[in-house]
């Protein structure tokens, strides 16, 4: 494994000094933080917690590490310290016990780190189905690849009468408990069943019963998350049957028309207004709101947007987002760091966004991220590049004064550098000179139209 950044968080004591000395000399590159609740900061590929004696009342509240996006391995220093925790509810991938080989630590780092990235990935795809079947007005539950709900939509927990504590972390097959079938409840063997076309349950009707007690009847199907060979997970799509009628037409009448029936309008969604600036300094607000990415604790999520930016509306390949972030990084350090950085820039853009929602601004397509905040933002570097354009159109079919009322007003947004945050980046570089050399050809027509 390639030299990783670590940190050892807790208090390190002659034991422990031992294992970072032996890390150390292994080629990795080892920090130590004496409070195991300080934020380690960004790029750590792994997290080392010292667990001791006595400290158990402050480390079980795994409130502390809520923090860490990084893997986390535990390492406790007595035997007997495992019975006083739940290493799972601290979000721990590996534990190492006493005595601390250098060889074992290692091994439970490599676990950890293979562990975590298999989540961000299994993360990731779920959140891709989730958004591309939000649409479907279904309830959806999603599972692992061994059967474990990992997300329930609204209508499914309204459907079931559980909410998430009571789901998540169980069987599909408890927590969807069909009552009538002959041959019991099929999502019992769902993780054996396998079907060349990804459909594991066709759609089939039973009778289940919600949390509430009550019976209902609804219909479903199973589909494999991902791979069919080897899947991501499962999806569990199911609706309550008798609900399942076509809705009434709703209807109102003009006003000052008493006779004219005509469909109710539909009540307008509010779309969120971004402002970004990237000529100069860099800025960008939502809703009015100033974002202040110079507070940002990941500053490889500012360099992620500003490279989704550069190619605002298209798609861009993970593999280009890898080089532009850590270009001296292999491919699969590369995928680890970047699905938790692109973790992180959710969170900055949108806070209050649930685990699993819909993410307004960042879409993830087939490989690649594509950044669009749909029709309602102001981005200057688009906006001048549109009006040179149509300046060029009407300035090359002779309606000089057309033309330079688009130049002008195109120069209105030009205000400095394109991201001068980046001044050794082939891409920005590049793009900053055609900034550049287009004002440059703008202004000319203008003084040529003044002689």
């Amino acid at each position: 494994m390639d030299s990783l950044n670590l940190v050892m968080a807790g208090i390190v004591d002659e034991k422990l000094s031992i294992v970072v000395e032996d890390l150390r000399r292994e080629g990795y590159d080892v920090r130590t933080i004496q409070d195991p609740s300080v934020d380690p900061g960004p790029d750590v590929d792994a997290v080392l917690i010292a667990i001791h004696p006595g400290k158990m009342p402050d480390l079980a509240d795994h409130s502390l590490f809520r923090k860490y996006t990084s893997p986390r391995v535990l390492l406790l220093t007595d035997d007997e310290l495992l019975g006083e925790l739940n290493p799972v509810s601290m979000g721990a991938q590996a534990m190492v016990f006493p005595p601390f080989h250098s060889m074992a630590v290692i091994n439970a780092i490599q676990t950890a780190i293979r562990i975590h990235t298999q989540h961000a990935v299994l993360e990731e795809s779920l959140a891709h189905y989730v958004e591309s079947h939000r649409h479907l007005g279904e309830g959806i539950l999603l599972t692992d690849s061994s059967g474990i709900v990992r997300f329930a939509n609204d209508l499914a927990k309204h459907l079931l009468g559980l909410d998430d504590s009571s789901m998540h972390g169980k069987l599909v097959g408890d927590v969807f408990p069909v009552i009538d079938l002959e041959e019991g409840n099929p999502l019992k063997q769902l993780p054996d069943l396998s079907n060349a076309s990804g459909q594991l349950i066709k759609a089939s009707r039973a009778t289940i019963r919600g949390g509430g007690g009550e019976a209902r009847e609804v219909l479903f199907q199973v589909k494999t998350v991902g791979d069919v060979e080897r899947p991501d997970g499962m999806m569990l799509i199911f609706h309550e049957y008798r609900l399942r009628q076509k809705p009434k037409q709703v209807v109102t009448l003009k006003e000052r028309d008493g006779a004219s029936p005509v469909r109710a309008a539909e009540p307008e969604v509010k779309r969120r207004t971004v402002r970004i600036q990237t000529f100069g300094e860099f800025q960008i607000s939502i809703d009015d709101e100033l974002i202040e990415v110079h507070r940002w604790r990941s500053k490889k999520a500012l360099d992620a947007l500003c490279l989704l930016l550069h190619s605002y509306g298209k798609p861009v390949q993970k593999d280009i987002l890898i080089d532009f972030l850590w270009p001296e990084t292999d491919a699969t350090t590369g995928n680890r760091r970047l699905l938790n950085v692109i973790s992180e820039l959710r969170k900055y853009l949108e806070p209050g966004a649930r685990r699993y929602a819909r993410n307004n601004f960042i879409r993830h397509e087939s490989g690649m991220y594509r950044l669009s905040f749909e029709d309602n933002v102001y981005l200057d570097a688009a906006l001048f590049r549109d009006l040179v354009r149509q300046g060029d159109y009407h300035w090359g079919v002779g309606e000089l004064r057309m033309g330079r009322t688009y130049y002008q007003e195109a120069l209105q947004h030009k205000c400095g550098a394109f991201m001068p945050r980046y001044m050794n980046s082939p891409i920005i570089d590049e793009a900053r000179e055609y900034f550049d050399d287009t004002e440059e050809r703008v202004r000319e027509r203008l003084r040529f139209d003044k002689k």
